[in-house]
């Protein structure tokens, strides 16, 4: 431990001298060094988006570990966990910090104290799953000499796909490329087509975001091949990506656009000016095939095919949810449904509230909450339960739903008969009841007579 003794010439018999330690000061030092980095990192995003804030936080965390124990201390406990299991010491399901604990007797507390809150900040690192925390996760890997490089790669591929996007990143670190790289190729992430072989959009998104912020040249054709996504959020981030690449993407985009227009752009076009045309050249040219699909459904409606007419939609919808013309398919949904009412009830509940999903609050909203109504109350009388609500309210919001109203005339006719039955019952009861009494009368005279 370096330490210097500081005093005043006319203090020196008076006061206890005061030590300072050099090594405290320079381990406080790099943290708040390291801290103001990460800070000054994350600033031109923070108003974009606080998702990194938790990140962040733990690599702060982290930054303050990387400053405390030493070495030595450090390794020894490692070796101990490792020795408590070493057959299972590399395999993917290993649990160091189980491990840590079982051979915990007799440790050095503060070696203990670092590791186990370094792998408690891996642990919510992985949690939060961004690519920034992924980042922060592979930094790991040089701490304290690398001795948890084998558990930072251990959890960064139990992750899967989501250690994808901020393992691209790390690439760009010098400190930890060599252990992104190797990462990504035991994860089977060996080329850009694989890091985009996902079925998670999420991920999807971050990727190419990735590529967009890393601009490698062996990616822009794996990005540009999203351009024309059915997904809004890939699509949006693949020209996002693209822009990203600034005039190194330009030759690519003027020869998708010349191949898409049969002319080239204009020479004097620049980059902004040419994905700008470019993407509104896409969009019709990706809206054209949907807006073909639901033409054709609705001449199948006109022609009274409403099996083949929703089909057609349902094919445009799911390339494309939140098609502009998705108003138009609502009635010929509405007319199936009704169809489909006395035959097939569960099918006709599903296409009315597929057509109430693509117009809330529209011009058929009434009809299909009158007819869901009425199919809720048929739904009850199947079960043996008679509740005039279900009706009632079908009539409120739709007063020409006539089958509700139907059903309503039904129970009242029901109830009608019931209450005629009733009083059939009732007078036939009090007649046998009249005769039974005059007989009775008649009896008791007869013998009273016979007895005088």
């Amino acid at each position: 431990m370096t330490t210097r003794t500081f005093a005043s010439s006319n203090d020196r018999n008076l006061a206890a001298p005061t030590v300072v330690d050099f090594t405290v000061i320079k381990r406080a030092l790099a943290v708040l060094w390291t801290a103001l980095l990460l800070l000054l990192s994350a600033a031109p995003h923070a108003r974009a988006s606080d998702a990194g804030a938790p990140a962040l936080t733990l690599a702060i965390d982290l930054a303050r570990l990387r400053t405390q124990s030493n070495l030595d201390a450090l390794s020894t406990r490692l070796k101990a966990a490792q020795k408590s299991d070493p057959a299972k010491f590399s395999a993917d399901d290993f649990d160091l910090a189980a491990a840590l604990k079982r051979t915990s007797s007799g440790a050095d507390p503060e070696a203990e104290r670092v590791l186990q809150e370094t792998l408690a900040a891996l642990a919510s690192l992985a949690a939060l799953g961004t690519p920034e925390a992924v980042l922060e996760m592979a930094k790991v890997s040089n701490d304290h000499g690398g001795i948890l490089r084998v558990e930072v790669a251990r959890r960064l591929k139990a992750m899967g796909d989501h250690a994808t996007a901020g393992l691209l990143l790390a690439q760009r670190e010098p400190s930890v490329r060599h252990f992104a790289s190797s990462t990504l190729e035991a994860m089977g992430k060996r080329v850009a087509g694989d890091a985009v072989q996902t079925k998670d959009d999420v991920v999807l998104v971050d990727v190419l975001t990735a590529f967009g912020t890393l601009r490698d040249p062996n990616a822009l054709g794996v990005v540009l091949s999203f351009l024309s996504a059915d997904r809004d959020t890939v699509r949006t981030a693949a020209r996002a990506a693209a822009v990203a690449y600034g005039k190194d993407a330009a030759p690519r985009l003027r020869d998708i656009y010349t191949n898409l227009k049969g002319r080239p752009p204009p020479v004097e076009w620049d980059v902004t000016r040419l994905s700008t045309e470019l993407f509104a050249a896409l969009d019709a040219d990706r809206l054209a095939e949907l807006y073909a699909l639901v033409d054709e459904g609705l001449k199948e409606q006109r022609d009274g095919k409403l099996d083949l007419a929703a089909a057609s939609f349902d094919k445009a919808l799911a390339r494309q949810p939140n098609l502009a013309r998705r108003r138009e398919m609502v009635p010929a949904y509405v007319a199936l449904a009704k169809s489909l009412e006395d035959t097939e009830r569960d099918k006709a509940v599903a296409t009315y509230r597929r057509a109430q999903s693509l117009d809330p609050g529209g011009v058929h909203d009434a009809q299909i909450q009158g007819a869901l109504a009425y199919l809720e109350g048929e739904e009850l009388r199947t079960k043996g339960i008679v509740d005039r609500e279900p009706f009632e309210r079908a009539l409120a919001v739709d007063p020409a739903n006539e089958k509700a109203r139907a059903a309503l005339e039904s129970m009242d006719g029901d109830r009608h008969s019931r209450e005629e039955r009733s009083q059939h019952w009732l007078w036939a009861g009090l007649a046998g009841a009249g005769v039974l009494v005059l007989l009775i009368l008649f009896v008791g005279r007869g013998r009273r007579k016979a007895t005088a």
